[in-house]
């Protein structure tokens, strides 16, 4: 098995494990890397800026100016130009973990793919949104202490916050198996590219499966067999399950009227989008909010 994909996967089954996952700090970040030791394990997608070699104790790395690492801290992490850079980060503290203890004697690194760029912004969104809600995590890096978990601090706080970040990693390991798939099982640059598309276009109301064909220049009947070939969907059906999912989070994360919410994932008739979200869902908007409600805060 691929060395990144193992380390993943070790890190996953940990993570699920935990009650709790201890979130050091995940959010963004402006400068580039002067990390100190410390037993930590980081996640960093920098998406501008050139900050040249990284130092993780003896260990030097070249990376692209564009990259995704899942590195240690233990040994600190120093990039060789120390300049401003757009990119999202989260570190998980491991000094507990038997599994990573080999991280004291020798730092990893793992360069791994963005083959998804807004999923994996929307993945760090979502873990940074559940710890804030939370208050679990700094909201500044380096800590100046190690954060105990407070009483007010829920079993379903700790669920959330694990799902978010089983959520991120497994988009990880996802993107690097598809880097390492042998090209004839690799998602055609057609699939993957309206794949990204709708990911940040789903709320355009006017998308048909005909002006998803014509954005990738393949007729209607070609895209949509190609689509459902490696999809295991039609490309409109994908569309409205993506929506549906989208809308379910909006209903449960905010108050805004059912109506709205229609409105912000496409749909232009809110009668319609009732009717869609059941035949999906199994339930109605109403009784997913009803019932998110009863159970407590949205976290």
């Amino acid at each position: 098995m691929d060395i990144s994909c193992a380390f993943l996967e070790k890190l996953l089954v940990w993570v699920n494990r935990q009650a709790l996952p201890r979130i050091v700090y995940v959010g963004q970040g402006s400068l580039g890397f002067a990390n100190a030791p410390a037993p930590y394990l980081e996640i960093c997608y920098v998406q501008q800026g050139d900050v040249g070699r990284l130092r993780l104790g003896e260990m030097t790395v070249a990376p692209p100016d564009t990259f995704v690492c899942l590195q240690s801290v233990h040994h600190g992490v120093y990039s060789q130009r120390y300049v401003s850079i757009k990119a999202w980060c989260a570190f998980i503290d491991v000094a507990d973990a038997e599994e990573f203890a080999d991280l004291y004697d020798r730092p990893i690194f793992h360069g791994l793919a963005a083959a998804n760029p807004a999923a994996l912004v929307r993945a760090f969104q979502r873990l940074t949104l559940r710890c804030r809600r939370a208050g679990w995590g700094y909201t500044f890096y380096p800590p100046p202490r190690r954060q105990e978990p407070s009483p007010s601090l829920s079993p379903a706080d700790g669920y959330a916050i694990r799902s978010a970040l089983t959520e991120l990693l497994v988009g990880l390991l996802e993107d690097r198996r598809e880097q390492l798939a042998p090209p004839a099982h690799r998602l055609p640059a057609a699939v993957r590219d309206t794949l990204d598309y709708l990911d940040t276009h789903y709320a355009d109301a006017d998308l048909t499966a005909a002006a998803l064909a014509r954005r990738v220049r393949l007729t209607p009947t070609h895209f949509t067999r190609l689509f459902g070939r490696h999809v295991g969907q039609p490309p409109m059906t994908y569309l409205r399950r993506l929506r549906i999912g989208t809308a379910v989070q909006l209903l449960r994360q905010t108050d805004q009227p059912v109506q709205t919410v229609a409105w912000s994932v496409g749909f232009s008739d809110p009668f319609h989008f009732s009717r869609v979200f059941k035949q999906i869902v199994g339930a109605s908007p109403r009784q997913v909010r009803l019932a998110d409600a009863a159970q407590g805060p949205s976290l």
